[in-house]
């Protein structure tokens, strides 16, 4: 099968955490004290909320590698000297007198936890079952503090009983996207295994993306009109997290066959994205008529004219958001799905994401006081599995496994994370998050559209 469905357990994994005296890590030598700027790509109301995610390395006794010392106090010490190139994650978000935040740097420090189980690492598998008791694992921030009240990132090490150990952290998505952080994890990392000077220097430099004067706003930039986004669940329904294994051989058959068709390359995440919009839509019975939008994340540092400097870990994600009505998704093929995501990125471009930024501007006040709520014809969906996270390497190996394990922010509701899998298997392990009640069709429509295009017979040629 193509999709391999991880059921949950329904009972509890019985992880216990004893967490020791949260310790504030300051910069290892002296950073100004000043204010620094946040672009209008950082201050977004979408982005102010904490991504909390686990790191996890499967080190056991018998390894040679313990020789390193305990994981927790090399982090702690890795941490006081990284910051000293990473200072602003030490500061904390305040917001100024027309509510744009800003970080004001004053060496209070990153709040740091050493915590120790008794359990076995393997508790936990291979976090294909989000459980409340996680959070004992990233438990140094408050849930639901407001951005300000909280701070841009904290980190907890646990060693388990096995020798294996796992690194929490909550990073506020308004200081840096993914690949920020996966560049300033990886560079924590370096300074753990005493390497030297940092392979990536990072560069802060959020001046590049202010807004013109006056500023000009050329577009229509339906992704970032809150207005649109009007929530259509109702308020019983419960939303749960659950996996999906979408498998390489499956992947290659649709590739292959897609190729044959139009003699064009798609990547598995156009692919992976087609197949599982079309079966959202379809699980939720959007009415044929009604308009349907996948919203997803794009690299944009390079669209930028210059292109942003090697080491910037600002947000520079942009949301690009492709359209259609439901009932060409419910009647055309997987092909004209993927097209209609391919042509929706080739909107983007220096000019766009410059009235982006000047569209915010106009319009902060009103976007910092709109709830963003989930609605059934808006999927979100997110790649993390080229960011870098894979490979953060405190000196015993690089992650086994990577999971978030807590979603307070924006996405609640019809969000999905693209995810390299634990080593030793291959594909994608996609997270989703959906209402209960939607569910079983959801995945009767998953293996039916990935049946239906990776079988041997030929497709229904469709028109580009």
């Amino acid at each position: 099968m193509g999709c391999e469905v991880m059921v949950k357990n329904t009972m509890e994994l019985q992880l216990q955490v004893k967490c020791g005296e949260v310790v504030m890590v300051r910069p290892c030598l002296p950073s100004p004290k000043t204010t620094l700027y946040l672009s209008n790509l950082d201050d977004q109301s979408m982005l102010r909320f904490m991504v909390r995610q686990i790191l996890l390395y499967k080190v056991y006794n018998n390894s040679n590698s313990n020789s390193l010392g305990n994981p927790a106090k090399v982090i702690r010490e890795a941490l006081s000297k990284v910051l000293v190139y990473y200072y602003p994650m030490a500061g904390r978000l305040r917001s100024s007198h027309n509510g744009k935040l800003q970080v004001e740097y004053n060496a209070e420090g990153v709040p740091f936890m050493a915590a120790t189980s008794d359990n076995n690492l393997s508790v936990l598998g291979d976090c294909d079952d989000l459980k409340q008791s996680f959070h004992q694992l990233i438990s140094t921030i408050p849930f639901g503090a407001e951005t300000e009240s909280i701070y841009p990132l904290v980190l907890q090490v646990t060693q388990f009983s096995c020798g294996g150990f796992v690194l929490g952290y909550g990073s506020n998505h308004s200081i840096c996207d993914g690949l920020g952080m996966a560049q300033f994890l990886n560079g924590l990392g370096e300074m753990a295994r005493g390497v030297g000077k940092l392979s990536v220097q990072p560069i802060w430099d959020r001046e590049l993306l202010k807004p013109r004067n006056p500023p000009q706003v050329m577009f229509h930039h339906s992704e970032l009109v809150t207005d649109s986004f009007i929530s259509s669940f109702q308020e019983h329904e419960e939303c749960v997290h659950y996996f999906h294994y979408l498998d390489s051989k499956t992947i290659k058959q649709i590739k292959q066959r897609l190729m044959g068709e139009c003699k064009e390359s798609f990547s598995s995440f156009d692919i992976g994205a087609a197949l599982f919009w079309r079966a959202m839509t379809k699980a939720h019975k959007i009415p044929h008529s009604h308009s349907v939008k996948l919203v997803f994340a794009m690299n944009s540092r390079k669209l930028f004219k210059p292109p942003l400097h090697n080491g910037y870990y600002g947000n520079c994600f942009y949301p690009v958001c492709a359209t259609a009505r439901a009932e060409e998704l419910y009647s055309t093929s997987i092909l004209q799905v993927i097209m209609i995501i391919k042509r929706s990125r080739l909107l983007l471009s220096n000019e766009y994401l410059r009235s982006s930024i000047d569209f915010v501007e106009i319009n902060r006040k009103v976007m910092n006081q709109h709830v963003h709520v989930p609605m059934k014809n808006v999927v979100f969906m997110s790649d993390w599995r080229f960011l870098g996270l894979n490979s953060v390497d405190f000196g015993w190996g690089e992650t086994s496994i990577l999971s978030p394990i807590e979603w307070s922010g924006f996405f609640h509701a019809n969000f999905i994370v693209f995810i390299q899998p634990p080593k030793g298997k291959d594909g994608i392990k996609v997270l989703l998050c959906m209402p209960q009640t939607t569910l079983k069709l959801f995945e009767i429509e998953m293996e039916v559209g990935i049946l239906s295009n990776s079988m041997e017979k030929d497709m229904q040629r469709s028109s580009l």
